[in-house]
């Protein structure tokens, strides 16, 4: 075993959990004028290897990866979800739009007076470089109400060491965007994130990680007030080292893009960062979400 490479999975979209997230975030009463929020997420993981070292003569195998990726979108009245292998179907509402990129446009759109949400992933799982990409953006100004958008995927594989052991000492580069914008509105927010995760566990049902990495380089959230603007990389890192014995492992990789904002009515406080971040990510498959999820599947 040489050198493990991206693979992913997820649990699979529903629609209506948009649907839940708009009667959970649009319950506000109208403030006096719509601003205009943005928000926007986008994140790049290209040139990732393990640099699998034997140790002790070790030799091991690896299994077929399960490739999966997710993506979601919903504004105040309407919503979509999608769902898939490697290219999942860009989610964009409202359908049919003038404003619509279309399928595994990174780059941001930005603020357009035409309401939309957008979310896609993409996992390139040919050539030398194998990016995998999420972005999550929207443009809202509405009375009242919420939007919100998701990117997210999932890449599993399992291997096994025979013999001796292996050290993994993870490697890749990183680039990394967000933007939030309320206009100046103190009765408004903006929240944008971003997160990658990878973990090693046991190929046991129950197993807890015996290696879980969220690199802070990977992880970030910006909260509109102030409007902030953030750009970084392309960057190289290196991650912590992990050094494998004889025995089946389960090997996940988790990257996520979010984004939502929500109008608020006169005399209602912006609600907490952590509050935000949390529902955000909880409706629209957030890292959060997905870190919990994953350690049932790695243990499946």
């Amino acid at each position: 075993m040489t050198s493990l490479r991206k693979t992913p999975r997820i649990p699979g979209l529903k629609g209506s959990m948009a649907c839940a997230a708009l009667i959970l975030l649009a319950g506000l009463a109208p403030s006096a004028g719509a601003s205009q929020l943005y928000a926007y997420s986008e994140q790049t993981v290209a040139n990732l290897n393990f640099n699998a070292v034997p140790v002790g003569g070790g030799t091991g195998a690896a299994g077929t990866p399960i490739f999966t990726s997710a993506s979601s979108a919903a504004l105040p009245l309407s919503g979509d979800a999608a769902s898939g292998t490697t290219d999942v179907r860009e989610s964009f509402t409202p359908s049919g739009s003038p404003v619509d990129p279309g399928q595994n446009f990174f780059a941001p759109v930005g603020i357009n007076p035409t309401n939309y949400s957008r979310g896609d992933a993409f996992l390139n799982t040919g050539g030398s470089q194998s990016p995998l990409s999420t972005v999550a953006e929207t443009s809202f100004n509405g009375l009242t109400g919420s939007s919100a958008g998701n990117g997210n995927y999932s890449i599993r594989v399992t291997f096994t060491v025979t013999s001796g052991s292996f050290t993994l000492t993870p490697t890749l580069t990183y680039t990394n965007s967000l933007s939030v914008s309320t206009g100046g509105s103190a009765i408004a927010s903006a929240v944008a994130s971003y997160g990658f995760e990878i973990t090693i566990s046991p190929d046991i049902v129950g197993a807890l990680p015996i290696y879980d990495v969220t690199p802070a380089e990977l992880n970030n959230v910006r909260i509109a007030q102030p409007d902030a603007t953030f750009n970084q990389g392309p960057t190289a890192l290196t991650l912590a080292a992990v050094t494998l014995g004889p025995g089946s492992y389960v090997l996940q990789i988790i990257g996520d893009s979010t984004v939502s904002t929500t109008q608020l009515a006169p005399g209602v406080s912006v609600p907490e960062p952590s509050t935000l971040a949390s529902a955000a990510g909880a409706v629209f498959f957030g890292l959060a979400y997905l870190r919990r999820t994953r350690r049932k599947a790695a243990s499946a």
